[in-house]
């Protein structure tokens, strides 16, 4: 049965049933039959070996059960087929001994070429088997080659030593490597950077002898290195799977060079201002906290200084919106030049400008400062071939004097610069809360 299934799935001409062997035996005999009765006439009994032939064709015909079958049938039917021929003489033939060895002799045929024919059948469905099973794993290896390629990310096979395996298109691509060149390599040594070879590869290697030795390892960010020498960012996956007793880890690697460019843009323009690109107030709470914490824990002093623009509203209203942000624009320029690359200036909407001094040695150099940045803004400023004149209004408060967290020191130098704005001195710079503080005079 199983030799008949394995046969209709492989679409081998086999007999599918018992009757249709031993219909061919019967048709085979009767020709026998037909044809020896005439020899049994001339010859006698010892023709009947002729009966070799059917028995044989029948075997190699219809297979093992059928040879036997003929082979038994062939004995009896030549006594009666002798009779026929020679009338009187068929018990004479039965007792024989020479017939009977014909017999059995009929009989070794039908069963050898029986066993021959199925075994050469077996033989046939096997080949056929084993044929088809390395077609489909051709198609298979086929099919896994095809996907590899195509893939758009690099995909570099490595051996539990770290030796290269396979290497994409998308690696020869990425890398600048060809595939043959590659194979034999180590990964590490080949596309990573040298700062960074062992650490990868003892996170690999622990990650490779786990119990279980497959599934998916871990997915991280690092530097990759190109055969001319330049580092780029990556994203790289690591599968393992296990081939026998051999560990396989498959590195799945993409260029992210693009996507980190695009993350930093879209972060800078989260915390900066799109006008003047300084920080903006978002950025300067995080900044201010940061200033904060370390002035706090190194026991130093800390300005912070708040800024308006007296007279920018009237000119933003008279001469138009692109006068005024072209004036925010050179404000900004001026500021910056001012102050040194760990301060930090910030526009925190409008006409409001932020600065944060994280180390001042005293008040007199923060005055300095001060001024300095008063002076700064009082030259006219040149907008489409016109002067304009605006002062800036200046708060100041200090940490931890005027208060030791974001929105307490805001809310004095917020109050310094609105008293430094009413003008109640000559001085247009004032340091703290109003109660308890004082203007610096300014030119």
């Amino acid at each position: 049965m199983a030799r008949q299934v394995a046969a209709t799935r492989l679409n081998l001409h086999l007999p599918r049933t018992s009757s249709a062997r031993w219909v061919g035996s019967v048709v085979a005999m009767v020709a026998y039959a037909f044809a020896v009765v005439p020899l049994f006439h001339y010859f006698g009994a010892g023709i009947a070996i002729l009966a070799v032939v059917p028995v044989g064709v029948v075997g190699r015909t219809f297979g093992f059960r059928a040879g036997a079958a003929a082979g038994i049938i062939a004995f009896p039917l030549n006594i009666v087929l002798f009779n026929l021929a020679q009338p009187g003489d068929g018990l004479a033939a039965l007792t024989d001994v020479g017939s009977l060895a014909d017999a059995v002799a009929v009989f070794a045929i039908g069963v050898l070429f029986g066993h021959t024919r199925d075994s050469d059948q077996r033989v046939k469905v096997e080949l056929i088997e084993r044929r088809r099973a390395e077609d489909a794993l051709r198609e298979s290896d086929a099919r896994k080659a095809a996907i590899l390629e195509s893939s758009a990310d690099c995909i570099i096979a490595v051996d539990a030593a770290g030796t290269i395996l396979e290497f994409n298109s998308a690696s020869e691509r990425v890398f600048g490597y060809l595939r043959e060149y590659a194979i034999g390599q180590r990964m590490v040594d080949l596309i990573l950077p040298r700062r960074l070879r062992s650490l990868t590869w003892d996170s690999m290697r622990r990650l490779m002898a786990a119990p279980d030795g497959h599934g998916q390892g871990r997915q991280f960010e690092t530097m990759a290195l190109r055969s001319d020498g330049k580092e780029f960012a990556v994203e790289i996956l690591l599968g393992f799977y296990r081939v026998g007793s051999q560990v396989v880890c498959s590195a799945s690697i993409r260029d992210i060079t693009e996507r980190r460019k695009q993350a930093a843009a879209l972060e800078y323009q989260a915390y900066h201002d799109h006008l003047t690109e300084l920080p903006n107030r978002l950025l300067f709470v995080d900044r201010l906290q940061q200033a904060i914490h370390t002035a706090g824990r190194e026991a130093r002093l800390l300005a912070l200084l708040m800024l308006d623009l007296d007279g920018f509203k009237a000119v933003n209203d008279s001469a138009g919106h692109h006068v005024g942000d072209e004036l925010l624009q050179q404000v900004a320029k001026r500021l910056r030049g001012e102050v040194r690359a760990s301060d930090t200036v910030a526009r925190l909407g409008g006409d409001e400008f932020a600065i944060i001094v994280p180390e001042i040695a005293d008040l007199a150099g923060l005055e300095a400062l001060a001024g300095k940045i008063a002076a700064v803004l009082t030259p006219e400023f040149e907008v489409d071939g016109r002067s304009y004149g605006i002062r800036a209004s200046i708060g100041i408060a200090i940490f931890p004097d005027h208060g030791r967290d974001v929105d307490t020191l805001v809310r004095h130098s917020d109050s310094a610069m609105y008293a430094a704005k009413r003008g109640r001195f000559a001085s247009r710079i004032w340091i703290g809360e109003p109660k308890r503080s004082r203007g610096v005079a300014t030119r």
